[in-house]
């Protein structure tokens, strides 16, 4: 199914690349051209597991472990990508030459489908960043996220699948929420 919609993809992106470079588009086409385009990119599947950059927010871990210890919470994340639709389609179309089929997809499996979990609040506020930003690195967005009052944290060594069990094991113990508490409790967690 993957293979079938990124050929389908890659078979529209070519001659979009080339009107999108004409002289005579205007700003408003391209900026049209990069929302459609971006939006096709997005979606393509997106494994979770191989796409969550490991990073969440403090809120969005504070939350995820109410979630998972109260049945009447809602943790009320949501992904959001490190590079937004917007920008993919940006990085995708303004160069010199398109993307050959295998630098396309470089980009998507590295790039573009990657995303941390932070609340609905915090992804707001990470917008206009998202808009008018260019840059598409881990480093970047956290630096941006720091900028706009979200704490992240890396979660080294959990994989997707664990975090829920993860948010359990941190709801039963108490800690304050640093970078190094964390990891001492990832390493406590993978012992049990």
């Amino acid at each position: 199914m993957f293979k079938e919609k990124f050929e389908a993809l890659y078979k529209m992106y070519i001659p979009i690349f080339e009107i999108y470079n004409e002289e005579r588009t205007s700003e408003i086409q391209k900026s049209f051209i990069e929302t459609t385009l971006g939006a096709s990119i997005f979606y393509l599947p997106h494994p979770v597991a191989e796409s969550w950059t490991n990073i969440i927010s403090k809120n969005a871990l504070t939350n995820r472990m109410m979630f998972v210890t109260d049945t009447m919470a809602s943790h009320n994340n949501v992904k959001d990508h490190i590079c937004s639709r917007k920008r993919a389609a940006k990085l995708t179309l303004n160069r010199t030459t398109p993307f050959s089929p295998e630098e396309f997809m470089h980009n998507f499996l590295t790039v573009y489908r990657m995303f941390a979990y932070v609340t609905s609040a915090e992804n707001r506020l990470l917008v206009n960043w998202h808009e008018n930003d260019l840059a598409s690195s881990i480093e970047d967005y956290i630096q941006v996220a720091s900028n706009h009052d979200t704490q992240l944290f890396q979660l080294n060594g959990i994989r997707h699948n664990q975090l829920n069990s993860f948010c359990r094991f941190l709801g039963r113990n108490n800690f304050t929420f640093t970078q190094d508490s964390l990891n001492t409790k990832i390493e406590n967690f993978k012992q049990n």
